[in-house]
């Protein structure tokens, strides 16, 4: 069970917890997203890009990644300039035939284990979706910002949505317009989402106009939202944020190098979000940058993908629920998008 954000040509596995990796895949092209359901079956993402259009590969694998089948191929016009400047990945399955990914702001759904998708409608047109959380093949939310005018010098509003019957309704849980200050057109970004169950829940939304980002949670299922922290000095301004929550008082937020003097890292909360600690360690020559997905596969055991000022890519563990964390796999031939 894993997943990766960036891209990459090859995919290394381990059996020890990190202790040694194997090479048991390669790619010609770049691998943009994983995941696997159990030891044996995963899906790939691959993407390739011309002047007019984005073209994703979806890869799959029973064998535990020693071999992948290319299954299925889609191709998105990328004329639309907020799909350009904030286009984020990710893939869920729930079993070996349902699964969800999200890929140049669109949802898709399979139902066949990935041999044909299908575009899921939302209810707003033109609807550039950032993130996506389903805790089950039924239940999930999305996120996500609409241009104004078809120009996104107007302003983009933020939405949330959520669906209770696998993406066949959904009903608006959440609206930041961009119009709240008159004289200055806003755009807002979802940046996370994180449900642990079907009440409680976080978001991340961000006013890329001035830098400034705000979290706000749910307990009953998002049907009301309250800000529990709108100070800025652990996001403003990232290019990624991600954000994961373990219960209902201990999250991180993990996120590259903001704006002005904001530095990047790994931040912890104890308390549902009111207060964050900065858990990042610090390599020989420079800072964490962390912007890869944050991965618990117990309470007390995670990783996450990291680059460095200076020292590269490497992968980082934690085994005491976030507080330590240490380097486990160096990725020489790792990059992320920039």
């Amino acid at each position: 069970m894993g997943c990766s954000n960036g891209y990459a040509s090859n995919i290394v596995k381990t059996t020890d917890g990190g202790k040694n990796w194997l090479n048991i895949s390669s790619y010609n092209g770049n691998i943009i997203r994983i995941f696997f359901l159990d030891t044996l079956n995963g899906w790939a993402v691959a993407q390739s890009n011309t002047s007019s259009s984005i073209e994703y590969l979806f890869l799959k694998t029973e064998d535990g990644g020693k071999t992948f089948q290319a299954i299925y191929k889609k191709v998105f016009k990328s004329d639309s300039l907020i799909q350009v400047y904030y286009q984020t990945t990710d893939i869920i399955f729930f079993d070996k035939t349902n699964g969800y990914v999200m890929l140049s702001g669109k949802l898709l759904k399979t139902t066949d284990g990935g041999q044909t998708w299908s575009v899921v409608d939302l209810p707003i047109p033109d609807f550039n979706m950032t993130e996506m959380c389903f805790i089950n093949v039924n239940i999930g939310w999305v996120g996500g910002s609409t241009v104004l005018n078809k120009n996104i010098e107007d302003g983009t509003d933020a939405y949330i949505f959520c669906t209770t019957d696998g993406g066949n309704n959904w009903s608006n849980q959440f609206q930041f317009s961009s119009n709240n200050d008159y004289q200055i057109r806003h755009n807002y970004q979802i940046n996370g989402i994180s449900f642990i169950d079907n009440k409680h829940g976080w978001f991340l939304i961000e006013n890329i106009t001035d830098l400034h980002t705000e979290l706000y949670k749910t307990v009953d299922g998002g049907k009301t939202y309250i800000l529990v922290n709108s100070n800025n000095f652990y996001l403003a301004g990232p290019n990624f944020s991600h954000i994961l929550f373990l219960d209902k008082d201990i999250g991180f937020i993990s996120y590259e190098l903001g704006g002005a003097s904001t530095q990047g890292g790994i931040y912890k909360t104890n308390d549902g979000g009111k207060t964050f600690e900065n858990v990042s360690n610090t390599s020989p020559n420079g800072n964490i940058i962390a912007s890869g997905d944050i991965l618990f596969i117990t309470p007390s055991i995670g990783y996450v993908i990291c680059p460095t000022l200076h020292d590269g890519n490497f992968i980082i563990k934690t085994t005491d629920q976030g507080n330590t964390w240490s380097q486990t796999l160096p990725i020489a031939n790792y990059h992320f998008p920039p």
